[in-house]
């Protein structure tokens, strides 16, 4: 991917992003609202992809997103991209704007999760804490596991 595609593709995600900010610590209806803004004609299948993985990673790790977001747009758009998920559509993203940075250890990204989800209300992260809190994966492990069929 060109640089000149990586930049606009980055003030593209900076648009969203400041159209969302009065919106990421309340709005229960976020997630509707990033498909709404998703849903313009001009964004092909993949650029839809990028955005919305970079506007969920956005939200998934926002305290650290946020005091970058102060000190420079710029950068926490290249954190973003840094941290957000390798699929084929962030890829060339991120080799464009972080090039030659180490991937992201997968502690950092288990560390600002419960951070990033503490006291929210949005989908991902409610998720996130029921399967991590629910017994019913370990109660099917040991059904699963037991060699009586007597």
């Amino acid at each position: 991917m060109s640089l000149s595609i990586a930049r606009n593709q980055q003030q593209t995600v900076l648009r969203m992003w400041r159209s969302l900010q009065p919106h990421l610590r309340s709005d229960r209806n976020l997630p509707a609202r990033i498909q709404e803004a998703l849903h313009r004609r001009e964004f092909g299948a993949r650029d839809r992809r990028l955005y919305r993985e970079l506007l969920y990673t956005g939200v998934r790790y926002l305290p650290w997103i946020e005091e970058l977001t102060a000190r420079s747009e710029e950068e926490a758009v290249r954190a973003v991209a840094w941290l957000a998920t390798d699929t084929p559509a962030t890829s060339g993203f991120r080799a464009a704007l972080v090039p030659g940075w180490p991937p992201p250890p997968p502690e950092s990204r288990a560390a600002m999760r419960p951070r990033a989800c503490a006291g929210s209300t949005h989908r991902r992260c409610w998720r996130t804490r029921v399967r991590s809190k629910s017994p019913a994966r370990s109660r099917f492990t040991n059904m699963s596991t037991s060699t009586s069929m007597e």
